[in-house]
């Protein structure tokens, strides 16, 4: 992107607390296969460890009721560490919590996103991101929102509001699939 060079598309919106929520559940939409199948094999990973534990004590002889004990120590530990520690210390701060906005943070506010032919720009309060478009994974959109992906859990949100008729809706969305297609070509073809 040169200083020169006029932006495709440019779409100035102010975001707001229902923009977040907006957001949030792009965010867990577009990635709930994926995080479930996160959640899925670690699920199974700690199955298996404590099933192959649970055997290894067999094969040696040992009692299981020792075994069990000792994996509900090591569990209670873990979740003392992870919750009962930072509270003791007065930094007790719930997962939950990280999901709040708030006022004069880079979420909340004036933000805009211009679409060139070789990169995206996302300009808010104080901050500003570009990107390439081979760091856009893909593009999804609902009724309400844009979201164009840079991982599993963070997205470019634009809302659908936010643009100035149906016909710049369509051609940024058709704009953006394009260029994330041309970057997926050029990653895929052999050097």
């Amino acid at each position: 992107m040169s200083e020169a060079e006029a932006p495709k598309f440019e779409i100035t919106f102010e975001r707001t607390l229902a923009h977040h929520d907006q957001w949030q559940m792009g965010i867990v939409a577009g990635a709930a296969a994926t995080l479930f199948l996160d959640f899925l094999l670690s699920a199974i990973a700690v199955a298996v460890g404590i099933l192959g534990g649970a055997w290894v004590c067999l094969e040696a002889g040992w009692p299981l009721n020792n075994y069990f004990m000792s994996v509900v120590a090591l569990v209670g530990t873990a979740l003392f560490i992870q919750f009962g520690v930072p509270f003791a210390i007065g930094t007790f701060q719930l997962p939950i919590d990280l999901y709040f906005v708030k006022k004069g943070g880079s979420f909340l506010g004036p933000c805009t996103v211009r679409a060139f032919d070789e990169t995206i720009s996302e300009t808010k309060r104080n901050a500003q991101r570009i990107y390439n478009w081979s760091a856009i994974l893909k593009l999804s959109h609902s009724q309400s929102a844009v979201f164009l992906f840079t991982d599993r859990a963070e997205a470019i949100f634009i809302p659908v509001d936010a643009f100035m008729s149906e016909d710049e809706f369509e051609g940024f969305c058709t704009f953006c699939e394009q260029n994330i297609q041309k970057a997926n070509a050029r990653r895929a073809r052999p050097l």
